[in-house]
């Protein structure tokens, strides 16, 4: 799961949520929150002061699918970042983002371009096909 998260998903979302030259980092600690005991967020999006991390700014959970993502372990994923971000709006008095991310499909990219014809079959085109509808 670690790999998966930081090979795939880091580079989308650090894209996405992170800005170096505002010192804002994504980040994936294993450590939970000190507001909240049992609760620890999978990402964390926060400033970066010195070599030392500042304030968080957003907070988010990833699912990779599998038999962890019904809807019950999605609603406690966001119950969990309510509770996460109203102790954060607690303690530093400023809102924060929060986002969830979910796997829709899964394919299996081909390792060379001699295992392309591998890739090209009917169930990695609906996949990607439901991927495509989704995003629209």
């Amino acid at each position: 799961q670690c790999q998966i998260r930081h090979r795939y998903y880091d580079p989308l979302l650090s894209s996405i949520v992170a800005d170096t030259t505002r010192k804002v980092v994504l980040r994936w600690p294993n450590k939970e929150d000190t507001m909240t005991t049992g609760i620890r967020p999978d990402a964390i999006v926060s400033t970066l002061v010195q070599l030392a991390f500042g304030q968080s700014l957003g907070l988010g959970e990833v699912k990779l699918g599998g038999d962890n993502t019904t809807n019950h372990y999605l609603c406690l994923d966001t119950l969990k970042l309510a509770v996460l971000s109203r102790n954060s709006v607690l303690k530093y008095d400023h809102p924060i983002l929060t986002f969830q991310v979910n796997e829709i499909g899964r394919i299996t990219l081909p390792e060379a371009l001699s295992c392309l014809h591998s890739f090209i079959t009917l169930k990695n085109l609906r996949t990607l096909l439901r991927v495509t509808l989704f995003m629209t």
